[in-house]
């Protein structure tokens, strides 16, 4: 994880955004081998989560951060920070059923939410079937297989 991305889960979690850690660093923590180099946040598409990751963005000193609300705000969205990729909607999954069953993973002196194994499991096949992924088949395939091969031993 590069020193951005650190700080920008310190800010977040410092804030009263609601958010999870999904797609590789997800993977990574639910012990699958996965190269990954951008951290990805699932953000709950409402005001006060949006205001709070706004506030964070500007502690750090993001830039130019004009129209990023309105974007945010928006369906089907994403934005991209420092090797952080932000988005609003994953297709067919509810950001509160998945924040609803998040872990909270200690890191350095904060908590992160991180997706469940149960939780990835179901986006990485969600994913399999998304034709808009296709490039990505091969590592969201070799994700399933470890995540359903944990899911068994978890049982």
């Amino acid at each position: 994880m590069t020193v951005n991305q650190v700080a920008f889960l310190q800010a977040l979690a410092g804030s009263s955004a609601r958010y999870l850690v999904v797609g590789g660093f997800a993977v990574r923590y639910h012990q699958c081998i996965r190269h990954t180099e951008d951290l990805d946040i699932f953000l709950e598409r409402s005001e006060p989560s949006v205001d709070a990751l706004m506030s964070a963005l500007t502690r750090l000193h993001a830039g130019d951060l004009r129209n990023v609300r309105e974007h945010l705000l928006r369906q089907e969205t994403k934005i991209t920070w420092n090797g952080v990729d932000l988005f609003t909607t994953m297709r067919k999954l509810e950001f509160e059923y998945l924040f609803n069953g998040r872990i909270e993973v200690a890191y350095n002196d904060f908590h992160v939410p991180v997706i469940s194994l149960h939780d990835l499991n179901l986006a990485k096949r969600i994913a399999l079937e998304d034709p808009e992924r296709s490039e990505r088949w091969a590592i969201d395939q070799e994700d399933l297989v470890c995540l359903e091969k944990r899911c068994s031993e978890a049982v």
